[in-house]
């Protein structure tokens, strides 16, 4: 897993993405982060299947840590 771009390391990333955007509408709530992650759904085509995609994976990840994020704390 990983290195999806080359050939070689391609299939088992692909097949996680699929694996989970397949849980997604309904089923689990699908929530994506990652300029890579979201490369890897779109060669998938199954974008449409998951809840929420962010572009900010290291963000994201901070926020589900349970850190606030200052453009979060702006809405509340």
């Amino acid at each position: 897993m990983g290195l999806f771009e080359n050939k070689t390391f391609a299939n088992g990333t692909l097949s996680l993405a699929r694996i989970i955007a397949s849980r997604g509408r309904g089923r689990a709530f699908v929530l994506v982060g990652g300029g890579e992650t979201l490369q890897a759904l779109d060669q998938t085509k199954m974008g449409d299947q998951v809840d929420f995609v962010s572009t900010g994976g290291g963000a994201m990840l901070a926020y589900l840590g349970g850190e606030d994020l200052p453009g979060l704390q702006a809405l509340t």
